[in-house]
């Protein structure tokens, strides 16, 4: 008798090691084809991305090639593809790294803590310095100059001087100047003398005029 018991003992512990390893194998191939699922979405996300890349606008491929050169590989859309998706990816690996080391959470608080503070950066990027307003200004001038010609695309930059450098005080004398000008290297000059001369400038928050706005959408 006491050899029957330790068998079906035997048995069903066996029965169960079964049994849990077959639920564990479910439960594995589920996890497999959520993930198979989640890259065959990012895969499209990426290459939609990519396009929407190297479909930047005139200014934006100009900033690219000119200044954020190190940008200039979002031109090209596979490259822009291939950046996203590895970025995806290393975040999906690191999440399931975290789930497996039971620190899901801490991965999640240290994902909240980097959008807090990409929040702040993007707060700072729509409060420019006087460094990269003119920058700014730069750049436009070098798509305008390359898109319609060194003449045309110089006097065309001419009436946008006043908006870019509104708010700077005694501005009088060197956007005089930049209007004047006839050539892309003299008004690279006095862009220079701007950046030097304003440096450390902070400009004052603007106010939105909603009834100007409302009557430029009535009209």
């Amino acid at each position: 008798m006491p050899d029957v018991i330790a068998r079906l003992q035997q048995l069903q512990a066996h029965y169960l090691q079964e049994k849990t390893r077959s639920y564990e194998w479910r439960v594995q191939q589920l996890h497999n084809l959520k993930k198979g699922f989640l890259v065959g979405i990012l895969v499209p996300l990426s290459i939609l991305c990519g396009y929407l890349f190297s479909k930047a606008s005139l200014i934006g491929k100009a900033g690219m090639t000119f200044v954020y050169k190190e940008y200039a590989f979002l031109k090209t859309w596979w490259q822009g593809a291939s950046f996203v998706f590895v970025v995806w990816m290393a975040l999906l690996l690191l999440q399931g790294w975290a789930q497996q080391k039971r620190k899901g959470n801490w991965v999640y608080i240290g994902f909240i803590i980097a959008a807090i503070f990409g929040i702040y950066f993007t707060y700072q990027d729509f409060r420019p310095t006087i460094r990269q307003r003119v920058e700014v200004i730069r750049q436009h001038l070098h798509a305008s100059v390359a898109w319609k010609g060194p003449k045309p695309g110089i006097n065309e930059m001419r009436r946008h001087y006043t908006n870019y450098l509104r708010g700077l005080p005694n501005i009088r004398e060197y956007r005089t100047k930049l209007v004047t000008l006839p050539e892309v290297e003299a008004i690279d000059e006095v862009l220079n003398e701007i950046i030097l001369q304003y440096d450390g400038f902070e400009f004052a928050p603007r106010q939105l005029n909603m009834d100007a706005m409302a009557y430029s959408c009535d009209s």
